[in-house]
C-alpha cells in the first residue's frame, strides 16, 4: 500500500517538478542576462538552473540548423554526394557559394552549415535528404514534437525570417540536448575550423565556426550561432568541465557571448549535478498480476500466488542538481503500483519509478522498466509443466 500511495504522489508532484524553473533550491540568485528570452539547462537531468522568457515564441534565425544538421546526420551517410540545385545555390545571406549542379560530400556540407552557418548548404542538405524543403521542413517538425519541441514550428532548414517560422529557448535547449548525444553532432559543433572541398567542380573553402566562445570561454564545445534581423543575436551555446555539461540558449540578445558566460558561469559555480543512479541499474522487482486462475490447482502444487515478480531496471538517469554550498542529504525510495500491473508485460514497459528526495524534497525521478517480456498465463504454464513432470515421474518410477 505505501508504494502504491508513493506512486500516486509521484504522478501528482511530477509534472509540478518537470515544470519548475529558475534557480535551483538554496543557491545563489541567477544571473538576469539582458537577451529577451533565455534558459540555462543541465542535459543529464534536464533540470532549469535559470530561465526568462524561455517559453516565449521567438524567430531562432540560423540555430534553426541544429535541427537540420541533427536530421542530416539521422538519415543519409557523411560519405553520400549531394547534387546542389538552383533553389539551393541561390538561397541569401550567409554562404558557403555553392553553384548549380555542383557536387559535394554530404559531410563538407555539413561543417559548411554548422561551421560557416551556409544558408546554401542547409538547403541543398535539406534536398539531398527530403527532395525538396517543404518536405524536409516537415521531417523537421516531426522530430521537433518528437524529442518534446512541441512549441516549436520549422517552414525552412536554415533560418531566415519566414512566417510561422519559430521557436523558443526550451526547445532549442530541448533539440540541442538531443543532438549533442550523437557523437558526429558534437564533433562538428566543436570544430573551429575545416577545410572544405567539392567534387565536381573542384575547389576548396577553409570555414571558420562563428562561435567565438570556442576561443574565449574555458570549456566551450559547441552548439550554433544566429542571426537575422527580427530575431538579434542568438547563440545555443555547451560547455564542460570536470565532466559536467551545461547548455544555455540566448535569443535577440544584445552581447549573446558575455550573456552566455554570465549564465554557464553561474551554473558552473553555483550549482553541481548529483547521479544517485544511472540508467541501466538494478531496482526492485514489481508485482504482476496473472488474470488466468486455476485456483483449484494452484494449492496441490504448491503455487499458492498469482503474482509474478517481473525484474526491473531504471529507464535513465535518477539525477538532480543542487547548490554547491548545500550538500544534499539523498534518500530513494522505488514505487512500484501493486496490484495494478497485469500481464502480460512487454520489455521495456514501465513498471514504476524511482524517485530521489534531498532533506524530503521530490528532486528527481526515473521509469523502471521491465527487462524482459512476461506473457499472459504463465502461472497456467508452471502448472501445466508442473503436472507434466508429475506424471513423467509417475511413470518413470513404474518402469521396472
Amino acid at each position: 500500500m505505501r508504494r502504491l500511495v508513493l506512486f500516486f504522489l509521484f504522478c501528482i508532484s511530477c509534472s509540478m517538478f518537470a515544470a519548475g524553473s529558475g534557480a535551483a533550491a538554496g543557491a545563489a540568485a541567477p544571473p538576469r542576462p539582458g537577451a529577451d528570452a533565455y534558459i540555462l539547462l543541465d542535459p543529464v537531468s534536464m533540470q532549469v538552473l535559470a530561465e526568462s522568457n524561455a517559453y516565449r515564441l521567438m524567430a531562432p534565425a540560423s540555430t534553426t540548423k541544429i535541427m537540420t544538421c541533427l536530421l542530416v546526420l539521422e538519415n543519409c551517410s557523411p560519405v553520400e554526394v549531394a547534387r546542389v540545385s538552383r533553389r539551393a545555390a541561390r538561397t541569401g545571406g550567409s554562404r558557403i557559394g555553392l553553384r548549380e549542379g555542383q557536387l559535394i560530400a554530404v559531410e563538407d556540407l555539413l561543417y559548411g552549415l554548422m561551421l560557416r552557418s551556409g544558408n546554401d548548404a542547409a538547403a541543398a542538405l535539406a534536398e539531398h535528404v527530403a527532395g525538396t524543403i517543404e518536405d524536409f521542413a516537415a521531417l523537421m517538425n516531426r522530430r521537433a514534437r518528437e524529442l518534446g519541441a512541441l512549441a516549436t514550428s520549422f517552414i525552412n532548414p536554415h533560418g531566415l525570417t519566414a512566417p510561422q517560422h519559430y521557436s523558443t529557448a526550451y526547445d532549442l535547449a530541448v533539440i540541442a540536448c538531443a543532438a549533442m548525444q550523437d557523437p558526429r553532432f558534437a564533433a562538428l559543433v566543436r570544430s573551429r575550423e575545416r577545410e572544405i572541398g567539392s567534387l565536381d567542380p573542384a575547389w576548396t573553402r577553409l570555414v571558420r565556426n562563428t562561435n567565438q566562445l570556442l576561443w574565449t570561454y574555458e570549456g566551450a564545445d559547441g552548439v550554433k550561432t544566429g542571426t537575422t534581423d527580427e530575431a538579434g543575436q542568438c547563440l545555443v551555446a555547451s560547455a564542460t568541465r570536470g565532466g559536467r555539461q551545461l547548455l544555455s540558449v540566448v535569443l535577440h540578445s544584445g552581447n549573446r557571448w558575455r550573456d552566455t558566460a554570465r549564465l554557464l558561469d553561474y551554473g558552473f559555480d553555483e550549482t553541481a549535478l548529483v547521479v544517485a543512479a544511472r540508467s541501466g541499474d538494478p531496482a526492485p522487482a514489481a508485482i504482476a498480476r496473472d488474470p488466468v486462475r486455476l485456483p483449484y490447482l494452484a494449492a496441490p502444487l504448491g503455487l499458492s500466488s498469482l503474482r509474478i515478480a517481473v525484474p526491473a531496471v531504471l529507464g535513465g538517469d535518477l539525477a538532480f542538481v543542487h547548490p554547491l554550498r548545500e550538500p544534499p542529504a539523498l534518500e530513494v525510495v522505488y514505487a512500484t503500483p501493486e496490484g495494478d500491473l497485469t500481464l502480460p508485460i512487454a520489455e521495456g514497459q514501465r513498471v514504476g519509478t524511482a524517485l530521489a528526495y534531498s532533506h524530503g524534497v521530490l528532486v528527481a525521478s526515473s521509469p523502471l522498466v521491465a527487462t524482459r517480456s512476461i506473457p499472459r498465463g504463465l502461472v497456467y504454464a508452471r502448472l501445466v509443466e508442473a503436472l507434466a513432470n508429475g506424471l513423467l515421474g509417475m511413470f518413470r518410477q513404474g518402469l521396472p
